[in-house]
């Protein structure tokens, strides 16, 4: 318990008597309401002391760190974040506080995701000297998401040049899904894809659909990596239905063969209508000058025979349930996918639960490890599964 609430304490032993004193005039049910909020009181001040507690035995660990320690700190701010928000602003200005400490500071602010301390964020991270915080501070600024937040991000991004560090910002920016910066974000359109794909994956997968409009605008850019980029992006990781029409337009006027490959790709992964699947195959077939192309198209008319035994097979074996599914879904999120079981999740989802597996997607890639794209298949597949289910239904 801090010094502070013992005082507070101290005092209000010596005064017990006439408060006792008072309390024998009143009524029991206020009597009982005023000994309450004293329980209330003394309760609220040992947890607000024990969080405190534990965020500085995790900034004395270190970049180590303790997960488990991690995790009750969390859990503790979002059962109170606005209070203790309000705890840890004093400790920022704190001119002893070192370097782990501010560090661990902001980051536990960040969980609060109080715009209310978004100007002090702005501020630590103009006057420390530290890198660690100053990131600590961008980090939390995200999380806390508001417009300030995402506009001084942007003001960060045009003081960098070096492009590790604006990366690092852009990925921030894609985890708030702040759509102002998505003009900013071309630059890793233009990088080199077979080099920087992932980057692509990162930045745009995270930012979602609000992604697909603009990068419909880029399918059809002079620059190739701006192509392959946005073409691969909007059919097999973001496998938007809306680009299904224009990646058909699109492989007519390209003249990259390997792109062209991609571009069908792309369409198998975004068109769910079967007879529109079969139209375009064949005319690729059919029409097309590249052998390439000719034989993946070849080869996607025979998986529509595949699919039309798949599919039902797939809808047999699921157990649809809103019960089921919202359980492992609050696993798998809170995990960022790490924990939960996917397959239970398919066979208890249905096509109206497409939004939330997109959103499940994008918390996936804040785990920022190239081993969260597979997990992010998985959640693709389903959804993948079930828009063809739902066609089959009708």
């Amino acid at each position: 318990m801090s010094s502070n609430f013992r005082l507070v304490f101290k005092t209000e032993r010596k005064r017990a008597m006439p408060v006792l004193n008072y309390f024998h005039n009143l009524s029991l049910p206020l009597i009982l309401i005023a000994l309450l909020s004293c329980l209330f009181y003394s309760s609220w001040a040992q947890s607000t002391d024990t969080i405190l507690a534990q965020i500085e035995r995790l900034a004395s660990l270190g970049p180590e760190g303790d997960e488990a320690l991690t995790k009750s700190i969390i859990s503790q701010i979002e059962a109170n974040p606005k209070g203790i928000a309000q705890l840890l602003l004093p400790k920022l200005k704190n001119p002893e506080a070192t370097e782990n400490q501010l560090a661990t500071y902001v980051w536990a602010i960040g969980w609060c995701k109080d715009p209310d301390t978004t100007d002090d964020l702005i501020a630590l991270y103009r006057k420390s000297p530290f890198s660690s915080v100053q990131y600590s501070c961008l980090r939390s600024l995200s999380q806390i998401g508001d417009h300030q937040a995402g506009q001084f991000l942007l003001s960060i991004l045009d003081e960098k040049s070096e492009p590790e560090e604006r990366f690092a910002i852009l990925n921030l920016l894609a985890e708030m899904q702040f759509e102002p910066a998505l003009s900013r974000m071309e630059e890793i359109l233009r990088s080199d894809f077979n080099m920087y794909y992932w980057k692509g994956i990162f930045i745009f997968g995270k930012m979602g659909d609000k992604a697909v409009p603009f990068l419909l605008t880029k399918i059809n850019d002079e620059d190739l990596n701006v192509r392959k980029q946005a073409i691969s992006l909007l059919g097999r990781w973001l496998m938007a239905p809306e680009a299904g029409q224009p990646l058909q337009e699109r492989f007519w006027l390209e003249k990259d063969e390997e792109l062209q490959i991609m571009i069908l790709g792309a369409v198998e992964r975004t068109v769910c209508d079967l007879e529109q699947w079969k139209l375009f195959f064949e005319q690729v077939e059919s029409r097309s000058q590249s052998q390439k192309a000719k034989k993946f198209a070849n080869e996607a008319l025979a998986e529509i025979d595949r699919l039309k035994t798949y599919v039902p097979e797939f809808v047999a074996r699921k157990k649809v349930s809103k019960a089921d599914f919202d359980r492992e879904y609050e696993i798998l999120f809170r995990s960022a996918g790490l924990e939960g079981d996917y397959k239970i999740l398919a066979i208890s989802s249905s096509p109206e639960d497409e939004p939330r597996l997109k959103k499940l997607r994008e918390r996936i890639l804040q785990r920022n490890s190239d081993e969260a794209l597979y997990d992010y298949e998985k959640l693709n597949n389903i959804i993948f599964l079930n828009r063809f289910a739902a066609k089959l239904n009708k």
